[in-house]
């Protein structure tokens, strides 16, 4: 493992670039001779720049090679981390890179498109790209095949034209963590999936209030999913533009899950959205259990379910909470509806709304337990769960209060548990108190 360093300002261009003095003048030349495990350290003054199309080819190994943007002033290696190393391209042809890398602090600015080559893994550090060409076909491609973008710290990107997002073409990983998008032209749709396969993507802490234009999406799904592909997202504790949604299409398949937790256009917690293709959660503050709120925050997980949702057996599920639980232990969760059921005067039936408790029980604690309201077998006679008197604030018609119990009575062990919630019949609404009720 080496030090290779790159300089446009002050560097001699002589190999093997291990001094500022014989600093690379480009970093893609650096690159002719790296090895895994080797540091690229770059000035923040370097200004590597071309009039053609570029490819970045880090070495692929799991011993990443990694590039640093730093004073040169400070010594071999330097001493102190300064932000501002940039690779530009100003004409046609693209900024690639291919393999596996780790940057800090530098500056990635392309006059065409941006891409990553596949199986390619990326961690970035207060690092950004942009893209100056104003052309909607041009965007940050991402490479298929499982590849993995990690963007952390402050990185940024910043377009030209409101039609260039990120293009996930296959398989993966992405995740973004205090990330903003840069620049006085916002795309409108950032993360499109235009692949029919596998996708993760987590985004977290960070800000998209910038996100302005008229029907903007944080996610835009394809057309269709196949090869068993899907994509499973979580956003949260983001600030959002109010013209910003995360998605705004109908999930079509099994495999693609949605989750958005504390995310708003201000400041407000409690902000809650969950889709897949069995229905939808989201928080609702005109419907909640009066003992629960002091009057001023009260709000209810208000979860619908569509045509695709059946009886015991495709339920739309939402993890209403964990809470704490000390050994033997009832768990109750109070719900409300206009009388939506196949029971008794609209009752829900236990096949048609359940819970479960997931716990660590007290024999083999590792393995855990999971205790439901759910009937034994799917041919189980249903029943209608039990009715409540708790009182709630609410804007029903003909409304019908409801509860579910799970006794944990000698089989947990105290500790926490995750308490669940699952409604299956099709095209109904149903209020669920997120407080739980322990005795």
């Amino acid at each position: 493992m080496a030090d290779i360093y790159v300089d446009s300002v002050g560097g001699s261009n002589t190999s093997p670039y291990d001094t500022w003095a014989k600093a690379a003048i480009l970093l893609d030349t650096a690159l002719v001779i790296d090895v895994a495990g080797d540091t690229v350290y770059v000035s923040h003054l370097h200004r590597g720049t071309r009039a053609t199309g570029v490819t970045f080819a880090f070495v692929s190994d799991v011993n990443h090679v990694t590039v640093i943007s730093a004073d040169a002033t400070t010594g071999e290696p330097p001493s102190t981390y300064t932000r501002g190393g940039r690779e530009t391209t100003t004409g046609g042809g693209d900024l690639t890179l291919t393999g596996q890398v780790q940057t800090y602090g530098m500056d990635f600015v392309c006059g065409d498109s941006l891409r990553t080559g596949d199986n390619f893994y990326g961690y970035f550090n207060d690092t950004t790209f942009e893209l100056t060409v104003n052309s909607a076909s041009d965007a940050f491609f991402m490479g298929k095949d499982n590849s993995c973008f990690i963007f952390e710290n402050g990185c940024t990107f910043e377009v030209a034209n409101t039609g260039q997002g990120w293009q996930l073409e296959a398989g993966g990983l992405l995740r973004l963590k205090d990330f903003s998008i840069a620049g006085a032209t916002k795309p409108t749709n950032l993360i499109e999936n235009v692949s029919t396969r596998a996708m993760s993507v987590i985004i977290e802490d960070s800000d998209f209030s910038a996100m302005s234009n008229a029907s903007s999406r944080l996610i835009s799904l394809p057309s269709g999913m196949s090869d068993g592909g899907g994509m499973y997202a979580r956003v949260s504790n983001c600030k959002l533009n109010a013209n910003l949604s995360i998605i705004t299409q109908t999930i079509a398949d099994a495999a693609t899950r949605i989750e958005a937790f504390n995310i708003d256009s201000g400041d407000t917690i409690n902000k809650f959205a969950v889709d897949d293709l069995w229905g939808k959660t989201i928080e609702d503050t005109s419907n909640f259990r009066t003992a629960t709120y002091d009057g001023t925050n009260g709000y209810s997980a208000k979860i619908v379910t569509n045509a695709n949702a059946k009886e015991y057996t495709r339920p739309h599920r939402f993890k209403l909470c964990s809470v704490w639980v000390e050994i033997d232990k009832t768990i109750t969760v109070e719900f409300i509806h206009e009388g939506v059921g196949s029971g008794t005067g609209g009752d829900l039936q236990d096949d048609e709304f359940f819970i479960e408790a997931h716990y660590s029980k007290l024999a083999d604690g590792a393995f855990g337990q999971v205790a439901t309201t759910l009937p034994a077998t799917v041919l189980t006679t249903p029943a209608d769960i039990a009715n409540s008197t708790e009182a709630w604030t609410e804007v029903l018609t003909g409304e019908i209060k409801q509860k579910l119990s799970i006794d944990l009575t000698g089989l947990n062990q105290k500790g926490t548990v995750d308490i669940w919630v699952y409604l299956c019949k099709p095209s109904v609404t149903v209020y669920v108190d997120p407080h739980v009720d322990l005795t």
